[in-house]
C-alpha cells in the first residue's frame, strides 16, 4: 500500500484554523484586535505560505474527477446555505454590482478543493490531519479582465474574520505558478492570462449579514481594517491585486421563477491604490471598538 501523499501545512492555514477553533466569537474579536495591530505578522505568514506551497507542492491533476454543480435550494428563492448561492451564480453567469459594476464577475466553479490530492493525503504537522477536503474555495469567479477571483462566502450569522482568514489561506494555496496554471488548465472558458507571477482578487461574500449581532458587526470591523494593512505590504500585494466584500442580495419579480442574485460594495482595498474604499453600513477605520 502506497504512502499517502504529504501536503505542507502553510502558516495562513494554521492561522485560519486556530481562530475558528477558539469557542466563542468574543475570543475571536480579541485574535482580531491582536492581529489588526500587527498586520505584519498576517503578511509575513501569507508570504511564507505561498514560498512553502510553490517549493513543495506539485499537483496537474484536476480539482475533482469530473465536473460538480451545486444543487437547487430546496425551496425556491430561499438561500440558506452557500450551495444556494452558488445555484444562482452557476445559474446566471453572472455576479452584477450595481455600485461598482468593474467588479463585476462570473460565476467558474463552486467547492473547488485546491489541495486535492487523490491517495487520502494529509498534512505534514504531527497528527497527518487529513488534508483533502481542508480547503474547499466556495466559488471561483472571474473578473472582467480574466482575473480569477476566489470567493468566501458568509451567510447570516457567520463570522467574518476567520472568513478574512481562509480567504487569505484560499489564494496563498492558489498565487503559485504551477497552481495557477492548473487553474487556467481546467477552466479554459474562464480564459486567465498566461502571467509569469499570478495575481489573484479575494472577494468576502456576505448575504443578510446579521448587523444586530453582539460581536459579528466588530469582527467585520477587524476583517476591514487587516484587509486595510494587508493592501499596503508588498508581501502580500505581489500575489493579490484587491480585497473586496459585497453584500449579496435577492431580487425576485416573480414567486415561481428563480430570483436573480446581485451584490453592492461594502469595502474595497486595491493593492495599486491601498485606501480602503467605504460605504454606508460600515464604521470608519479603527482599531479602537467599543465593548
Amino acid at each position: 500500500m502506497s504512502a499517502a501523499p504529504v501536503i505542507p501545512l502553510t502558516p495562513i492555514y494554521r492561522r485560519y484554523r486556530d481562530t475558528k477553533a477558539l469557542r466563542t466569537d468574543a475570543e475571536r474579536l480579541d485574535a482580531a484586535k491582536a492581529l489588526v495591530a500587527t498586520p505584519e505578522v498576517v503578511a509575513q505568514e501569507f508570504a511564507e505560505s505561498v514560498a512553502l506551497m510553490d517549493k513543495r507542492y506539485l499537483n496537474t491533476a484536476p480539482f475533482r474527477p469530473k465536473p460538480m454543480h451545486p444543487r437547487p435550494p430546496v425551496k425556491l428563492n430561499h438561500i440558506r446555505e452557500d450551495h444556494d448561492l452558488s445555484w444562482f451564480l452557476e445559474r446566471q453567469k453572472t455576479l452584477a454590482v450595481s455600485d461598482e459594476p468593474e467588479l463585476s464577475c462570473t460565476y467558474a466553479n463552486y467547492q473547488l478543493s485546491i489541495i486535492s490530492t487523490r491517495g487520502r493525503a494529509v498534512f505534514d504537522d504531527e497528527a497527518k490531519t487529513p488534508a483533502g477536503r481542508a480547503l474547499l474555495l466556495d466559488l471561483l469567479l472571474v473578473a472582467q479582465d480574466a482575473t480569477p477571483i476566489a470567493c468566501e462566502a458568509k451567510l447570516f450569522r457567520d463570522e467574518p474574520f476567520s472568513g478574512l482568514l481562509q480567504l487569505l489561506a484560499y489564494l496563498a494555496h492558489l498565487a503559485t505558478t504551477s497552481q495557477y496554471a492548473r487553474l487556467a488548465k481546467y477552466h479554459p472558458s474562464a480564459k486567465f492570462p498566461n502571467l509569469a507571477a499570478p495575481r489573484l482578487d479575494g472577494y468576502l461574500l456576505l448575504y443578510e449579514f446579521a448587523e444586530d449581532a453582539t460581536y459579528l458587526p466588530r469582527l467585520l470591523d477587524c476583517a476591514r481594517d487587516l484587509s486595510a494593512s494587508l493592501m499596503t505590504m508588498p508581501a502580500v500585494t505581489a500575489h493579490v491585486r484587491q480585497l473586496v466584500c459585497l453584500d449579496c442580495s435577492l431580487a425576485i419579480t416573480d414567486e415561481t421563477q428563480p430570483g436573480v442574485l446581485t451584490a453592492t460594495t461594502r469595502w474595497r482595498v486595491d493593492g495599486a491604490r491601498p485606501t480602503c474604499a467605504l460605504h454606508t453600513r460600515v464604521r470608519p477605520l479603527s482599531t479602537e471598538w467599543g465593548v
